[in-house]
């Protein structure tokens, strides 16, 4: 897929969940920052898609290293991910 199309389901999916559980928010602008990054993030392991361009420093060395759709597209790449975009907000 590329960047739009993650982007739409990283949005569909952020507001599901939030409706599945009852949050009352509104819609801020960072609901949907934070929707588009994290659903285009797992394509960093590809040096040719748009955050691996942005983040090439990170997507070469890993596209090499483990290759597309692997460890970015897993339950511990999720958990990884998770824990380092949540780092700055614990310190």
């Amino acid at each position: 897929m590329l960047a739009p199309t993650h982007s739409v389901f990283g949005i569909f999916f952020t507001l599901t969940i939030l409706a599945i559980f009852g949050v009352q928010a509104s819609l801020n602008w960072t609901i949907i920052v934070f929707a588009v990054f994290g659903a285009v993030v797992p394509d960093i392991d590809h040096a040719r898609s748009y955050v691996g361009r942005l983040f090439w420093f990170v997507s070469q060395p890993l596209e090499r290293k483990v290759g597309h759709r692997s460890v970015t597209h897993s339950l511990l790449g999720w958990l990884i991910a998770t824990v380092i975009l949540a780092l700055p907000l614990f310190i």
